[in-house]
């Protein structure tokens, strides 16, 4: 499953005698030939400088859509992801629905088959997108698209022109650690795997290739731009500035390139990342054609283990935030009723303070009111005393009292 030359057909060596049209256009991309591309497609493997690539060519004058289609810029990449969030939403669902990651392509022989729908919702988007482009060149990037070249090939073929980027894996492994505290094996491994998947379909294309470490050299962005441009169609072409290119790229964007001292490829990688490495990182920039060797294409048993404890891990750290995020409902719950609680509590103190208070209250009133009542009383008991003590007083009673 090889990435089919340039001016291919079925009865081209290249393809293979065995081979239908119609698997041809399922499982490979034919390269552009002549004049008749309408973009290009970045691919690569995440963290290896394909955002910063992107920023490149939307300077030189490619289309990737308006600020509210992309991916938002963040911490991990401040001048943005230049992703179209529809696609990397819909390759995420394939992924997700296929069992794999966008660290983990597809296993061989995993009989992944696109569906109608998927093709259909992915070429919907890229014909929207060139038609949103108008007379200029787009520029796709997603590095989930080099995961999912059974679904996109046959919608690119003819139409985007293949972009590979390339960065020391050391590099990308320290990206990935900066970004995600990933283990630097299981980025090795992802890269490796990512890498192999890509080359299996570039094989004996016509590529250009984008090294990391020579996108600060002074002439390879023009250059670059410049041979991947060369495919386009003449009313697109006119519209890209190569010279522009440079405006799209932050020097200071390689922040996690190797200092002095650090761990180097040969002490780190397994011998056949650096099998894979040295191959890589001997390509030229710009266009030319990818004699990929046979064994660096063999199965990667050892990453896929690799990445396989990873994703196990990933999913134990899921699966553990998921019950602290209940953990944590739990605790704010147990907090929201403690204050209900407590407010309740403090309500009814307040209510039985009230009470208190009344009670208090109407205690006072009951004594004042008592030794009011006394005091009438005792007046007037002394005024009958007074009023008893003047009539036996009087002359008369006095005589009824003497004559009784």
């Amino acid at each position: 499953m090889a990435w089919i030359p340039e001016s291919p057909s079925v009865s081209d060596p290249a393809v293979g005698l065995n081979e239908s049209a119609s698997e041809v256009g399922r499982s490979r991309f034919p390269t552009v030939g002549g004049e008749a591309a309408c973009g290009v497609v970045i691919l690569g493997m995440s963290r290896s400088g394909t955002s910063a690539l992107a920023s490149v060519f939307a300077a030189a004058g490619f289309h990737c859509g308006p600020a509210s289609a992309l991916l938002r810029p963040n911490w991990a990449n401040p001048r943005g992801y230049f992703e179209r969030r529809e696609i990397v939403e819909l390759n995420d669902q394939i992924l997700d629905a296929a069992s794999a990651t966008w660290f983990q392509p597809l296993r061989p022989g995993s009989g992944y088959e696109p569906s109608g729908g998927d093709r259909n919702r992915a070429r919907d988007m890229l014909d929207g997108l060139v038609a949103e482009a108008g007379p200029s060149p787009v520029v796709l990037k997603d590095p989930r698209i080099g995961l999912l070249l059974d679904l996109w090939l046959p919608l690119l073929a003819g139409r985007f022109a293949p972009v590979l980027v390339v960065r020391d894996p050391l590099e990308v492994a320290t990206s990935l650690a900066a970004r995600d505290g990933s283990p630097l094996s299981f980025a090795l491994a992802a890269w490796e795997l990512h890498l192999v998947e890509i080359l299996r379909r570039l094989r004996d294309a016509r590529v250009t290739v984008a090294p990391y470490a020579a996108l600060a050299t002074p002439g390879v962005l023009e250059r670059l731009v410049a041979d991947a441009t060369a495919v386009l169609e003449p009313d697109r072409r006119r519209r890209i500035e190569p010279a522009a290119a440079v405006a799209g790229f932050d020097r200071g964007t390689r922040r996690n390139a190797l200092a002095a001292g650090a761990l180097t490829d040969e002490e780190t990688l397994s011998s056949r990342q650096a099998q894979l490495w040295r191959w890589l990182e001997r390509l030229r920039p710009g266009a030319q054609t990818l004699a990929v060797p046979e064994e660096l294409l063999v199965d990667r048993v050892a990453a896929w283990a690799l990445t396989d404890s990873e994703r196990t891990r990933l999913e134990m750290v899921e699966q553990i935030a998921v019950q602290e995020k209940l953990l944590l409902g739990h605790e704010r719950e147990i907090a929201r009723l403690r204050g209900l609680v407590r407010s309740e509590q403090l309500r009814l103190q307040a209510e039985v303070d009230a009470a208190n208070l009344a009670v208090r209250e109407q205690r006072g009133r009951d004594e004042r009111e008592i030794v009011r009542l006394q005091a009438v009383v005792r007046s007037e008991q002394a005024r009958l005393e007074s009023h008893v003590r003047e009539l036996r007083e009087m002359p008369e009673i006095s005589k009824l009292r003497s004559e009784s």
